[in-house]
């Protein structure tokens, strides 16, 4: 989604709270593979929410915790659900 498509108060970017020294290539494989674990959990019955937060801290914030909670609590300002703890 665009930046102007975007409501303004969810206006930055997953890029925005990652570790900035982080490739384009490891940043596709790493989305990539959060969303390799959306997929199967969206295709369950009763989908956790707590799995789709869980993918994205595993698969890009494993060693930036500060990008992690900066990136979650952005995230629940939106989705009260967004899970800020450790999976």
């Amino acid at each position: 989604m665009s930046r102007l498509q975007r409501p303004a108060n969810l206006a930055c970017d997953l890029m925005d709270f990652v570790d900035p020294v982080m490739s384009l290539l490891d940043y596709v494989g790493m989305v990539n593979q959060a969303l390799a674990v959306w997929k199967d959990e969206l295709k369950k019955q009763r989908p956790r929410r707590s799995e789709f937060s869980a993918a994205i801290r595993n698969a890009m914030f494993t060693e930036n915790d500060a990008g992690w909670q900066r990136y979650a609590a952005h995230m629940a300002k939106e989705l009260e659900w967004f899970s800020t703890g450790k999976p």
